[in-house]
């Protein structure tokens, strides 16, 4: 096991078990990461609260992080949640060593206590430590005090986060201090479960943990700005160099375009550095190499120093240049040979000059494996099958220029995979099976963008839960190192969707946790009453997807297959589901009188998740209907989607159909 979790018992228990003596404050130490066990961590008999007061305070240093001073205000919301106390938030200015504190990051307590950080805390990765009558929280990257105040809320106040409107804490009138000596490291370094959900609740992304890219979670990711298709957009934008420079790109003449790797390898050696003082250096005549991490360097690396991931973006399309060189190239390298050759010029340049200007930094260039450049550049047999070595077990690359340097990580988009099915299942992905080892075996930093939502229709539950765990297992065993999960961005509401961002955070977080029992967890505390019913749901949607959608219907599991099609859900199916839903409104009727607040809360829930048979009943089976029931029911659909925030139908062309559109389109057809 590689993830880091101790749990450490009472420092007394160990006196007694080993006769040690006890450490002075100044020979404290963390815990050390390790593999072992998980242990209980047991209680003091200091009185974190007791009768409505506290001697707590909250202790941050005059230079706190930003994240320092949100994991404080978090610590105070939260606890006066549990408590009805405010707890007050002081500066080293402040600290008196006779009180009683909770020390977030590097202050004069933490420096007092002696306590030495483990390595390998990473990023996101804490200790928690009980030091006499104090708790000293302290990470040594940018989101780990946050995430360590998180771990301390929930061990000492009953803390559980499930989505922005299901958060849980133990309101207790007494409740004493844990003796706490612990440390902790998420799976993965970078975590992002993105959908609209997180991508624009802030709070909701910190206290899912995760720090992904294009999340709005407080700290910002560890990647720059660069976007996935920067290289045309942003390092070398088309409407500054294209018209000049046209061979540094490949333009079919309609709206697509994509850089010409070739061009850019080839001009790292033509052209020489030059001098970056020189006026108008990055006009182009320094050729498209030097351009290119000129831009790179000053317009990015440089001004976003806190920056780690810098991503030279495709387009989205599957062009790729055709010059001759260009096919020639291509021919002896393959295209992602081709790509990664020019990356790895742009690397070393970038390894230079780090090494001259900030040889502190740890700084990657991610390249995609999607479209053209999926496929790896690893040599092939006669019958086109992939060589394996027969020492090291890995497919062997097409020569050493094409292996990614120790600064270049790859980004694997299995775009097409079933994802029904693990991406190295050899009969239901065999394509993604033989791409992701290959990369395994050119790049030792990997970082993967899938997918899990059907992106043709937003409103059908897409099957992804079956390879979750197992997809997120591989990513782990291969070392990746960068998660990016994509559901549904532009609407809120989709089926399941806080059910999936809060498994996929727990198991990025954690991937020795089981996944049937994380579902089990949030249905009971997310549906609560209601639960029956949305398992009820689950269950008879894994039977239909199975037995139904996929052997009959021949379902490949593609994020593209728009699986709302009615040949997938017969009428009875629909019929069935709709019974389902009835019976969960009714199992939540008997709250409306005694506790309407709890009842609208727990009714919304089963509701959200009812927009699909809703759907499909007035989409594909109006004709069972009055056009005052189809009427009713168009109403229904509409209030529903707009209390849950579901706006979009599908990721189509400018940003997809609207939600209000299609009842439109509905209403248009009752006149």
């Amino acid at each position: 096991m590689k993830k880091i979790k101790s749990y450490i018992c009472l420092a007394l228990c160990f006196i007694l078990m080993f006769g040690m003596t006890a450490c002075t404050k100044e020979e404290e130490t963390a815990a050390p990461p390790s593999e072992g066990q998980e242990q209980k961590i047991e209680y003091t008999d200091i009185d974190l609260y007791a009768n409505g007061k506290t001697d707590y305070k909250i202790l941050l240093s005059e230079e706190s992080t930003p994240i320092e001073a949100q994991a404080a205000q978090e610590l105070v919301y939260f606890f006066e949640m549990a408590s009805a106390i405010k707890l007050e938030i002081i500066s080293d200015g402040d600290y008196d060593a006779s009180g009683k504190y909770i020390s977030i990051g590097n202050t004069a307590l933490f420096a007092a206590s002696g306590i030495q950080l483990p390595e390998g805390l990473g990023t996101s990765g804490y200790i928690i430590k009980t030091v006499d009558d104090d708790v000293v929280i302290a990470s040594s990257g940018n989101y780990g005090a946050l995430y360590g105040t998180y771990e301390f809320l929930e061990y000492n106040l009953g803390y559980r986060y499930y989505a922005e409107d299901e958060i849980q804490i133990a309101k207790e009138p007494s409740v004493k201090l844990m003796k706490f000596d612990m440390s902790d490291k998420p799976s993965f370094e970078s975590r992002a479960a993105y959908s609209s959900e997180t991508r624009v609740n802030a709070s909701s992304a910190d206290r899912l943990r995760l720090n992904g890219n294009i999340l709005a979670n407080t700290g910002g990711s560890w990647w720059s700005s660069l976007n996935d298709q920067s290289l045309c957009l942003q390092l070398l934008p088309t409407d500054q160099y294209i018209e000049k420079y046209p061979r540094w790109y490949y333009d079919n003449g309609g709206d697509k375009v994509q850089i010409c790797y070739t061009t850019l390898y080839n001009d790292s050696i033509n052209y020489e550095k030059g001098d970056w003082s020189e006026e108008d250096y990055n006009s182009g005549k320094h050729g498209m190499f030097w351009t290119l991490v000129y831009n790179l360097i000053n317009n990015y690396i440089i001004p976003e120093s806190t920056k780690t991931v810098f991503q030279l973006g495709i387009m989205d399309t599957p062009l790729i240049a055709n010059y001759p060189e260009s096919i020639a190239e291509i021919e002896k390298y393959t295209a992602s040979g081709v790509m990664m050759r020019a990356v790895n010029a742009v690397a070393d340049a970038v390894a230079d000059w780090q090494q001259e200007n900030c040889p502190e930094r740890t700084i990657y260039l991610c390249t995609f494996a999607y479209l053209s450049f999926f496929e790896p550049p690893c040599k092939k047999d006669e019958n086109g099958e992939y060589i394996v070595d027969e020492n090291t077990g890995k497919y062997i690359p097409i020569d050493e220029s094409v292996v990614a340097r120790d600064n270049v990580m790859v980004r694997y988009a299995p775009v097409d995979a079933n994802y029904m099915y693990d991406l190295l299942d050899e009969e239901y992905n065999s394509i993604s099976r033989k791409v992701l080892l290959g990369w395994a075996s050119v790049a030792k930093n990997l970082a993967v963008w899938d997918y899990r939502a059907d992106f043709g229709t937003y409103v059908t539950p897409y099957p992804s839960w079956f390879s979750t765990y197992d997809n997120l297992k591989i990513y782990y065993d291969y070392g990746f190192i960068d998660i990016f999960n994509q559901g549904p961005t532009p609407t809120t509401g989709t089926p399941f969707i806080k059910m999936d961002n809060w498994i996929r955070s727990q198991l990025m977080w954690d991937i020795d946790q089981s996944y049937a029992d994380l579902v089990d967890e949030f249905m009971e505390n997310y549906y609560k009453e209601g639960r029956d019913c949305i398992q009820e749901y689950w269950d008879l949607l894994q039977m239909h997807y199975r037995t139904y959608i996929e052997k009959e219907q021949n379902y490949d599991g593609d994020p593209h297959r728009r699986v709302m099609n009615p040949k997938y859900w017969p009428y009875e199916i629909i019929l069935k589901i709709q019974e389902i839903f009835e019976n969960g409104y009714a199992s939540v009727a008997k709250f409306r009188d005694t506790d309407r607040e709890y009842y609208d809360k727990l009714l919304s829930r089963l509701e959200a998740e009812s927009l699909f048979y809703r759907f499909m009943l007035i989409q594909y089976y109006d004709n069972y209907y009055t056009v005052e029931e189809r009427r009713t029911m168009i109403d229904e659909f509409e209030r529903i989607s707009n209390e849950c925030g579901f706006v979009i139908m599908n990721n189509g062309i400018e940003n997809g159909e609207k939600v209000a559109d299609r009842i439109a389109g509905w209403r248009n057809a009752l006149l």
